[in-house]
């Protein structure tokens, strides 16, 4: 059996939600219950992973469990050094 874990998103200056995590409806105004969604998996749960498509959006996985999108341009930048 697996366990329960928990992906919590909030602002660090508040503690308060950013997110409609463990509820779908944006209509319902954020609350506390907003602040976490339960992630299934077996064992402790992996570090949140930031994924940069090259077309939609930036996807947050936890354990390959998509917990969260972010609607953001990117532009590319190189990185160079100088000589």
């Amino acid at each position: 059996p697996g366990t329960l874990g928990r992906f919590y998103m909030l602002d660090v200056t508040n503690g308060k939600p950013v997110a409609h995590l463990g509820q779908t409806d944006p209509s319902v105004p954020l609350n506390k219950y907003h602040r976490s969604t339960t992630i299934s998996s077996y064992g402790i749960p992996s570090s949140p992973q930031v994924v940069f498509p090259k077309d939609g959006n930036v996807k947050i996985l936890v354990d390959k469990q998509l917990v969260g999108e972010i609607d953001q341009e990117l532009d590319r930048i190189y990185w160079f050094a100088e000589q």
